[in-house]
């Protein structure tokens, strides 16, 4: 039994023509995204909220300091749904966002249902640069069930890096597998953490004939950098990219023509300001949890290659002009006559 989410229009005019193996009404997905950036270099505060789309950024002078705050994020008729963040700081700033999702699942058969929820993790990536305390990134995602006011965590993923040795930076999920393709990267001032598209294979609690079950995702991001940025390379900053797609990327090549593939062409890339888009997937879909697992993802993009990149910006300490060196000069002397002078007074005295 399947019911992908694209046919639930079918599924609700045909509901009772079918046989009761098919007798599951899901309804369209429900999302909102809530948001809060301020770029301290400008000194903003800015609010969003249910916005399906976004990109802000907000720049110092010479495009130095810079927050980005980035969002895609629609549902579709056919009941598809997508939501990415991808914020980065670079300098100073922080942004947050979280995006709620859910949709609920009927039973209207004769008998108890024992479902899977088939979807996938997009490729994502968070990561440092730099050593002041203000740099910090993080991501929290998590699926629940939720029947008669009980909430059932069936999955969660988390991810934290920051500059403080007593916290440990990690990426980790509940069942303990690791993202597709997973890599990390550790150097002086800099780590990061790489993935690629990953399953998302979820079995839900039985549901009771007449029960109806809501499925809910929430997905938060914070990105908070203060620090030296003197060159987009080394800026000190952070930068965190999570989403989840549901049976939208590849049916939609608009989007995908405006905000481009996941996919990378070459190892080498930025650690901080790394560019991510609407990926394909296949659709998500309900099925009953006997049902095979969908075909494999291709294999993720090579392991990002960041050891190309100069060193970590660094404060530069003033050097005085040929002028000011006269002076100083001109002063030390001064201070040596008036020593030699005293030390000869003292001598007569």
């Amino acid at each position: 039994m399947k019911l992908p989410i694209r046919g639930l229009i079918s599924a609700l005019l045909l509901a009772g023509a079918m046989p009761a193996s098919a007798q599951l009404v899901i309804s369209p997905p429900s999302m909102i995204t809530n948001g809060l950036w301020k770029d301290e270099f400008n000194g903003n505060d800015i609010n969003f909220f249910t916005l399906p789309e976004t990109d802000w950024r907000f720049e110092g002078a010479g495009g130095l300091p810079r927050l980005d705050v980035g969002l895609i994020s629609y549902t579709t008729p056919g009941g598809g749904f997508f939501f990415l963040h991808n914020l980065t700081a670079m300098g100073g700033g922080t942004a947050s966002m979280t995006t709620l999702l859910s949709f609920t699942i009927t039973n209207n058969s004769s008998s108890v249902q024992f479902l899977r929820f088939d979807s996938m993790i997009t490729p994502g990536h968070i990561a440092l640069q730099g050593s002041r305390s203000a740099n910090l990134a993080t991501f929290n995602f998590s699926v629940d069930q939720i029947v008669g006011g009980n909430t059932s965590q069936l999955y969660w993923a988390k991810g934290y890096v920051d500059t403080d040795p007593m916290q440990p930076d990690v990426v980790e999920t509940s069942n303990g597998i690791a993202f597709n393709g997973f890599s990390s990267y550790s150097a002086p001032e800099r780590i990061a953490y790489d993935w690629g598209a990953t399953p998302l294979n979820l079995n839900l609690n039985p549901i009771f004939p007449g029960q109806t079950h809501i499925l809910r995702y929430t997905s938060t991001t914070y990105a908070s950098a203060g620090g030296v940025c003197l060159t987009v390379l080394g800026c000190e900053g952070v930068q965190v990219a999570f989403g989840d797609p549901r049976n939208d990327g590849s049916s939609n090549q608009s989007r995908m023509a405006a905000f481009g593939l996941f996919s990378q062409s070459a190892p080498q890339e930025p650690l901080i300001g790394r560019s991510f888009g609407v990926s394909e997937s296949f659709f998500a879909q309900v099925v009953d949890v006997s049902a095979p697992l969908p075909p494999a993802l291709p294999p993720p993009p090579p392991t990002p290659d960041y050891s190309w990149l100069p060193p970590v910006d660094q404060a530069v300490t003033a050097v005085p002009e040929p002028s000011a060196w006269l002076l100083m000069i001109a002063g030390f002397g001064g201070v040596g006559v008036g020593l030699r002078r005293a030390r000869r007074s003292a001598a007569m005295a």
